[in-house]
């Protein structure tokens, strides 16, 4: 009901009728919505994942209302493909399952890219990151600026974060490796559990004034307030709503909803102010920026293969093909930037000698 009513009101703002079908399919509302959409993934505005899911509850809509006969336009809404899905079971074996599909259909992954890292996302530059946490202290919530923090400074994904229970932070012991920081467990196997992808377990490194700030957080009125609301289940999260929810969805379900709509409405706010560093802004793209800045500092004192295991344990990669991800990207990305100099000085050479 929500992707619905989302098209309902893009229908009433554009004008455009719903049962408007002509025989130009590129004119056609579905698919004038699905460009919207793409635009709209471009802009940052809407992540790949909510408008993929957003075309398959409008299109089960239409088919429901063909059905009963409350639409029947005298052009296709669309074309039907059938889309072979492979899968494989726990005994190894491979079988194809075909699966309905429409040509509205929006990949929820983008083309892979060769410089992209997780997600198919770029890193921050330092002078970014740094106006976009500025930029959060100014005009977003308390909440939004921890995330972000922990994002930036630690990689821990958004999952993770919104799990994070204040007893994780009271747990908290002494990095023997590091001086001046911490470390907090995490994982299924943590005391108390803080979800992770593929369940793995790990240790975190985190700065003791960065732990501070976090305990500082937990005991705050604010905070306190919105736990004594919230059911006893959730009562020991470190984050929670205005109306006492987890920042996380339900259980089993991968939606950070509330989280999500804090950067859109940030985002939204810095077009406005035309903050051009939020452009495209997503939250991922703080690990992206932590493991790409923490990869460049391994390789400069350590072999590659040393710099990759550690790199493992900080990121919790189930797969050290994700982590190599960050390492071929700081080998390629140093390279293209030196052939750049090189091809500018070669370039300004020319130019003289004309």
């Amino acid at each position: 009901m929500t992707h619905l009513l989302a098209y309902a009101k893009w229908l009433e703002e554009t004008g455009t009728h719903w049962w408007h079908f002509p025989a130009d399919k590129e004119d056609r509302c579905l698919f004038l919505y699905r460009s919207f959409l793409i635009r709209e993934i471009a802009a940052g505005s809407i992540n790949r994942r909510t408008a993929a899911s957003r075309i398959r509850a409008i299109v089960q809509f239409y088919r429901w209302a063909n059905t009963h006969h409350l639409i029947s336009p005298e052009w296709p809404m669309w074309q039907d493909r059938h889309i072979g899905v492979r899968v494989s079971t726990n005994f190894g074996f491979e079988r194809t399952i075909l699966k309905l599909s429409t040509d509205l259909r929006i990949p929820e992954r983008p083309a892979p890219s060769s410089t992209a890292l997780e997600d198919n996302l770029l890193p921050i530059s330092a002078d970014d990151q740094e106006s976009i946490q500025a930029y959060a202290r100014q005009h977003g919530t308390e909440e939004l600026q921890l995330f972000l923090s922990l994002g930036f400074r630690t990689g821990l994904r958004l999952g993770t974060i919104s799990d994070l229970k204040v007893q994780t932070l009271h747990r908290a012991t002494l990095d023997p490796n590091m001086t001046g920081f911490m470390r907090i467990r995490v994982g299924p196997g943590a005391q108390p559990p803080v979800a992770t992808k593929h369940n793995a377990n790990g240790t975190i490194p985190i700065h003791k004034s960065d732990l501070d700030a976090l305990i500082a957080y937990a005991t705050s009125t604010k905070r306190l307030r919105r736990s004594a609301s919230t059911s006893s289940e959730h009562r020991d999260l470190l984050f929670l709503t205005r109306s006492g929810q987890p920042y996380a969805g339900k259980a089993g379900e991968n939606e950070y909803r509330a989280m999500e709509m804090e950067i859109s409405r940030l985002r939204s706010r810095a077009r406005q102010d035309r903050f051009t560093a939020m452009n495209g802004f997503k939250f991922h793209r703080t690990r992206a920026t932590f493991g790409t800045s923490t990869a460049r500092l391994f390789l400069k004192h350590l072999k590659v293969a040393d710099a990759l295991a550690l790199l493992r344990d900080l990121m919790l990669h189930s797969d050290v093909a994700t982590t190599l991800k960050y390492v071929k990207f700081i080998e390629t990305g140093d390279l293209i930037s030196s052939l750049a100099d090189e091809y500018t000085r070669s370039y300004l050479k020319l130019t003289d000698a004309r």
